[in-house]
């Protein structure tokens, strides 16, 4: 009998440990960072908001906030909508690897004149001169 007690001792032991863990690892998950605040942000339609936390995250050089950065461009959101951003943004984000970048930049090229195209491969350039010294 005492050795049956012990063992639902260690269960619910077990069982509270796991679900403490379970709850700690939520309350992280969903206090990660700006990046993530900006994704949730944009979950609620709150473009602004999401646009406040992933600039600085672009300008400091974060792929996925430079791909956020051209899809506000090239939609209108927030942002007036200018291809040439759009663009410039996407191909920072290339520069770095992300796939989906590659793919919305080259669906955008598609949209776009020869003088907004070269506009925006300057723009690029320029930003990498500025922010990578």
């Amino acid at each position: 009998m005492v050795k049956w007690i012990r063992v639902n001792r260690v269960k619910t032991l077990f069982g509270i440990g796991f679900f403490a863990l379970a709850i700690s690892a939520f309350a992280v998950s969903t206090n990660a960072g700006p990046y993530e605040d900006g994704v949730e942000a944009t979950k609620r339609g709150d473009h602004a908001t999401a646009l406040q936390f992933w600039q600085p995250l672009a300008d400091q050089g974060h792929a996925d906030a430079q791909f956020n950065l051209g899809v506000m461009y090239r939609d209108g959101r927030v942002l007036p909508q200018d291809f040439a951003a759009a663009h410039m943004w996407f191909t920072l984000a290339i520069a770095q690897g992300l796939e989906e970048a590659q793919t919305a930049r080259d669906s955008l090229v598609k949209r776009m004149t020869h003088g907004q195209i070269e506009e925006a491969t300057l723009m690029a350039r320029e930003w990498r001169a500025e922010h990578q010294q």
